[in-house]
């Protein structure tokens, strides 16, 4: 798989430290974007330089698109996936109490991080053999009652859930896939971060610390490398759902 080349925004967040090595370790050529710099990734870089580079560039950045493509272009192998972890903090106002500067910045990290990515790549995507693009949503978005304080963060979700359809159907006679792992709320930082009453409704628990949450590296990063495996051939267009309960 050396000449696989996977791309990886938001490498040093919860998910993206555990799969990193994984990809790694699976054969794949990996460029690990980042915001500031991980200790853990860049390690890995130094011990594995020709399988791991890192990017340190914003998400946000106007030339996100530009500076990826180069790293891209210049990295060994031929570009085979993107897998999109985009995390924004949580404000945690009601839906008309929160800035239309909150709103952006979710919708400029979760979707148009990624639209800048994808356009300054799709000529490689349209002519890859086997492109895969694998995102991370989350489950707030399928709940009945949506979680208090969020709605910036969700109605990023959808949108990305939406983007991601639109990809879909305009590649839809080629090789290319796009889909989407769904977690429950997983062991992270933001955890402890979080007041009891989000808790208890994203996870069906009243304390941080009592919940049986799921563990990215036992419960997320083994579904991501099968949607990038040959044994995910047949699977596009899927949002799959991650719970424990």
């Amino acid at each position: 798989m050396s000449d696989q080349l996977v791309l990886v925004t938001g490498a040093s967040s919860t998910i993206g430290k555990a799969l990193v090595p994984q990809l790694v370790s699976a054969g794949y050529s990996v460029l690990a974007q980042t915001r500031t710099p991980c200790a853990e990734l860049e390690q890995l870089a130094q011990l594995q330089p020709a399988r791991c580079r890192t990017i340190q560039v914003d998400l946000l950045a106007s030339n996100l698109g530009e500076v990826v493509a180069a790293y891209v272009a210049a990295a060994p192998g031929t570009l085979y996936g993107l897998v999109h972890l985009p995390s924004a903090p949580l404000t945690l106002e009601p839906a008309v109490k929160s800035s239309l500067d909150d709103f952006r910045k979710h919708m400029d990290v979760s979707v148009l991080s990624l639209h800048a990515i994808v356009a300054s790549l799709w000529r490689a995507i349209k002519s890859s053999g086997d492109f895969r693009l694998v995102a991370a949503n989350s489950a707030g978005t399928a709940l009945k009652v949506p979680p208090k304080g969020m709605a910036p963060y969700l109605v990023a979700k959808a949108a990305l859930t939406q983007y991601l359809n639109c990809l879909d159907a305009e590649l839809r006679g080629s090789n290319a896939k796009f889909n989407q792992v769904s977690p429950e709320m997983f062991r992270s930082p933001l955890l402890n971060e979080l007041p009891d009453y989000l808790v208890e409704q994203l996870a069906g628990v009243t304390d941080a610390g009592q919940g049986n949450y799921l563990e990215p590296p036992r419960d997320i990063v083994p579904l991501i490398l099968y949607l990038l495996s040959p044994a995910a051939q047949n699977v596009r267009g899927q949002i799959i759902e991650i719970s424990k309960r």
